[in-house]
């Protein structure tokens, strides 16, 4: 990372890796050594589909995340506790300092909770379907 960080002559803090959440936890030593080298980088790191995996909340503090993702299915009505559990995962991320992203809003009344709730970004169909790269210059700029 550190030779491709040179070549592209990249400011690392423009560059993000996602990792998802199991992937972090199968082997912890070396997740932690690596994240840590990436972030002394300053290269930002975000645990996808946060929720679905095996972490454990000691694994929270111990690894230097900048933001979790929520994974979708916690977007989903269908479950009696999702919204308490979105709620937690956003207090507690920042709570560590964390930013929190939640994947699958599709719906005006998700994406309002999540506003309330002050979740940091957001990403789904409410906001737009996927674009190919002509077109979303022209979502951002108008």
């Amino acid at each position: 990372m550190r030779r491709i960080l040179t070549e592209t002559n990249l400011n690392p803090c423009y560059l993000e890796l996602e990792i998802t959440e199991t992937m972090a936890m199968q082997n912890e030593e070396v997740s932690l050594q690596i994240i840590e080298e990436l972030r002394n980088l300053g290269v930002s790191i975000s645990i996808d589909d946060f929720g679905t995996g095996y972490s454990s909340l000691k694994s929270l503090c111990l690894y230097p995340i900048t933001k979790l993702k929520i994974d979708k299915m916690f977007m989903r009505n269908e479950y009696k506790g999702n919204q308490m559990i979105v709620r937690s995962i956003i207090k507690l991320s920042h709570s560590l300092d964390m930013k929190v992203i939640a994947e699958g809003v599709e719906t005006k009344e998700q994406f309002t909770f999540l506003q309330k709730e002050e979740c940091d970004a957001f990403q789904g169909f409410y906001i737009s379907a996927p674009l190919p790269p002509e077109e979303l210059t022209g979502y951002f700029i108008k």
